[in-house]
């Protein structure tokens, strides 16, 4: 029977630890962490959230957001600020990350362009707090519709700080700025289809945009691949209460589950449902050898080509090309046949 020493106990424990303290890297939001951010003032007045806004102002108008820092550990640190548009990221949710994410071209306003910063690198003493200013200042010309951003806080690394877990801290203010009432419906546009991978898997992505100054929640949307002259569906995707920032675009995506990428023609049908809003998309597109192969040499737990299915139009093809050559094969032997009674006649 196996007997645990007292020095197998410690190394164990000793082992476990390492693994834990060198790779074990979380990325944690909450005000439970090394620092923590809060409004506590706006224009002097203190009755709002400390953690979110929704302003309302006027074109021109200026407003000053006070912010207080502060350092919950007994360490000095450094906690850098930056200022973020929303966005909105591949899971479908909206996303005030510093993620290198592109702004999409129907943005006619951003939240960048209207707040700064009076501070960005922020250095706080062992439990020291300090205050930062986020001036808001709106253009001249009004706007219908919605500005959504935050500003961003995270604690710089630094390789003198021991951190429990190797854990690193974020935090975001998220601020929503519009001018009027108008409600600005969204609206949704297909924009392109491709194909990659995720954590080298081959997937499909449909690229949707909202084009429009406004907030979409609980968006439903319903995805169906196929080859191109088939009826029956090849893959389908189907996923739930999706958010969209406003003027932002994000790639749903269709899982090919474990399967290789077929060259050949392909359709996709979208449907899109946001409360009484529909859209509707059909899209062609075309995945040629060369693609299929870059991809299908990379992915992970891949069923082999032969596994495949493969397209019923093809298996039709081959069927009827087959049958014309037994068809070509006889009338030759026919031909052949009655040649050789005619010589002997």
């Amino acid at each position: 029977m196996f007997k645990i020493t007292r020095s197998s106990f410690f190394i164990s424990c000793f082992c476990f630890c390492f693994f834990a303290f060198f790779f074990n890297k979380e990325i944690v939001q909450g005000k439970e962490g090394n620092f923590s951010a809060q409004i506590i003032a706006i224009d002097q007045e203190k009755n709002h959230s400390e953690t979110s806004l929704d302003l309302k102002m006027n074109p021109s108008e200026k407003k000053k957001l006070l912010i207080e820092l502060k350092n919950n550990t007994n360490q000095e640190t450094i906690v850098q600020a930056k200022i973020v548009t929303a966005k909105t990221n591949d899971n479908g949710n909206i996303d005030y990350s510093l993620k290198n994410m592109k702004q999409d071209h129907s943005a006619a306003i951003t939240f960048n362009d209207l707040a700064t910063l009076s501070d960005e690198d922020i250095s706080l003493s062992g439990n020291e707090k300090k205050q930062i200013v986020c001036e808001i200042e709106m253009p001249s010309m009004g706007f219908d519709g919605e500005v959504l951003g935050g500003i961003y806080f995270e604690e710089e690394e630094s390789e003198d700080r021991i951190l429990p877990i190797n854990t690193h801290f974020f935090q975001v203010i998220k601020v929503l700025v519009n001018e009027t009432n108008k409600k600005v419906a969204p609206k949704l546009e297909l924009e392109k289809v491709m194909i990659a991978q995720r954590n080298r898997r081959n997937v499909v992505l449909v690229n949707i945009q909202n084009t429009q100054p406004a907030i979409v929640e609980n968006l439903d949307i319903k995805a169906k691949l196929y080859y191109e002259n088939e009826q029956k569906p090849r893959y389908e995707s189907h996923q739930s209460q999706l958010k969209m920032a406003p003027n932002t675009n994000f790639n749903y995506k269709i899982d090919l589950k474990a399967q290789p990428f077929l060259a050949g023609h392909y359709k996709v049908n979208v449907q899109a449902v946001n409360n009484n809003q529909i859209w509707h998309w059909e899209e062609k597109f075309t995945i040629n050898k060369k693609e299929a192969q870059k991809y299908n040499s990379t992915a992970i737990k891949l069923t082999s080509d032969k596994q495949a299915r493969i397209p019923t139009v093809v298996i039709i093809e081959v069927v009827i090309l087959f049958f014309i050559l037994i068809g070509a094969l006889a009338y030759s032997l026919k031909q052949k046949y009655q040649r050789s009674k005619n010589n002997e006649s």
